[in-house]
């Protein structure tokens, strides 16, 4: 065997190994950016999620408020707790 041919054989072998190599180093990265994704989507999810039971908690919290702000015919509603009043 001359060193031509050995260095052509070893070549070809490198190459080969290079591609491999390639292959599942692509497939590692695609595998991770849709496993990222698959993450972003379900955290954006949840965060819509949060969002809409804020607004839901706010909208509650403020719906009991203006009912007892619009009320002035009930005196024990007047009354605060902290303070002594004569009814």
């Amino acid at each position: 065997m001359s060193a031509d041919d050995f260095q052509s054989k070893y070549a070809s072998v490198m190459e080969s190994m290079l591609k491999s190599a390639i292959a599942e180093t692509t497939k590692l990265f695609e595998n991770m950016v849709d496993e990222l994704k698959a993450e972003i989507s379900k955290i954006k999810k949840e965060n819509e999620d949060l969002k809409t039971k804020c607004f839901q908690y706010e909208t509650a919290k403020a719906a009991p408020s203006a009912q007892r702000g619009g009320e002035a015919g009930n005196a024990s509603e007047k009354c605060d707790t902290a303070v002594q009043c004569a009814l």
